[in-house]
């Protein structure tokens, strides 16, 4: 994955996803154990943004964001 996200370094995506994935790549991003990630609320709808930046580790700049 950490090669992935490197090679978007700097590019923008948009992911569709359900809340198990969001839960996963936001727990990954901040080492969280595996055993937490139903710790983290996802709303339906709402937007998450992770950020890759050349030399930076990935970043959760926002999480839960409402739709409108």
């Amino acid at each position: 994955m950490q090669e992935a996200l490197s090679a978007a370094a700097d590019s923008h995506w948009l992911v569709v996803t359900h809340a198990g994935v969001i839960r996963s790549l936001v727990g990954h991003t901040l080492g969280l154990p595996l055993g937490s990630l139903y710790r983290l609320g996802v709303d339906n709808a709402a937007f998450t943004r992770l950020q890759q930046r050349k030399e930076r580790p990935l970043a959760v700049a926002w999480l839960n964001r409402p739709a409108s």
